[in-house]
């Protein structure tokens, strides 16, 4: 209960894509409990030096204090995995989330391809052999992602297809297609490497 107040605290606070592990904490309970009684926690920051956080905790019952913690934890950040001899295909009708997942990708040193609508991925796909990966999203022009997806599947099986998007993705038509993985708008990150690395490795 302490280490996941502690945890809770930190929310908002970190750079976008960080984490923090727990490296210590020291417990002292000064007063018993009965069972079944609403213990509470509170957490506080206390003192932040380079990449380590020092956060207070006390836990109270109906009846006051019955224990304090110093927890240190220690902000980590994702690696970056090498991708430069990976080409990925990314289908994406608007700029700005073209230009943001390129951005998200482009410490990983993969060679980007983009498509504009689900024609030119299809195009781009079948012409281009040394395609790892496609990130496609569903909603675009002149075929969408969905009809992409299926001449993809009849032509060039086992290639790896992501869909991403800012539907719902309990639709029962995403769902029912053959993609082989989701990522939902926004996209941050560490999902997106986390879910690119699980298909990649």
């Amino acid at each position: 209960l302490m280490e996941n107040t502690a945890i809770h605290c930190l929310e908002g606070m970190l750079e976008p894509d960080t984490d923090t592990v727990g490296i210590e904490i020291h417990v002292q309970h000064t007063k018993a409990t009965a069972v079944g009684k609403k213990v509470m926690c509170k957490a506080t920051i206390v003192e932040i030096d380079g990449r380590r956080i020092r956060i207070e905790i006390e836990a109270t019952d109906e009846k006051g204090t019955i224990g304090h913690a110093i927890h240190d934890r220690f902000i980590i950040y994702p690696e970056n995995p090498d991708w430069s001899d990976k080409t990925f295909l990314i289908a994406e009708d608007i700029d700005s989330n073209y230009t943001i997942l390129a951005a998200l990708l482009k410490k990983t040193h993969v060679r980007i391809l983009r498509a504009r609508n689900g024609k030119e991925a299809i195009q781009i796909a079948s012409g281009t052999a040394s395609i790892d990966l496609i990130l496609m999203d569903i909603s675009m022009p002149d075929s969408d992602g969905i009809e992409a997806l299926r001449f993809i599947r009849q032509q060039l099986p086992g290639k790896i297809v992501i869909a991403q998007t800012a539907h719902d993705l309990s639709s029962l038509e995403i769902i029912n297609e053959k993609f082989d993985g989701f990522l939902l708008k926004p996209i941050r990150r560490k999902e997106l490497l986390e879910t690119l690395s699980k298909y990649l490795s």
